[in-house]
């Protein structure tokens, strides 16, 4: 039997959230906050791939994690402000279908005019299957 790469996209800009705004390219998240997303995937190992990218202040770009149902699978700074791949896997199990992306590093002593914010294009959750 041959192996075959299965997907789901899930494009934040499509939705509603109670964190955030949409743009015309993406989600955008401008203070501490998540957003969340039910995914239908199958049991088994996922890799989990977020386009990301981040407006700096003081020097650093916000911090993004990733969790798969309350599991933090991946924690970085997006220095970048162009579109950069992050990728983490995890072990899906049954009845698990929440993912979320969160903001978790918003400066409190910012200069006027000074802002820190971060951007998601879309998570790609992808798996191998016959």
């Amino acid at each position: 039997d041959e192996l075959r790469r299965s997907a789901v996209v899930w494009e934040p800009e499509k939705g509603a959230y109670e964190e955030g705004k949409p743009t015309h390219d993406g989600w955008t998240l401008g203070r501490n906050g998540a957003i969340h997303q039910p995914l239908v995937l199958p049991p088994g190992r996922v890799r989990f791939r977020v386009l990301a990218r981040g407006k700096t202040a003081q020097g650093l770009g916000p911090s993004l994690a990733l969790a798969w149902n309350g599991r933090l699978l991946l924690m970085t700074e997006v220095a970048s402000e162009t579109w950069t791949a992050f990728d983490a896997e995890a072990e899906v199990r049954p009845g698990e279908s929440l993912l979320s992306v969160n903001f978790v590093s918003d400066l409190t002593d910012l200069a006027p005019h000074e802002y820190r914010n971060l951007k998601v294009e879309k998570i790609v959750a992808s798996w191998e299957s016959l």
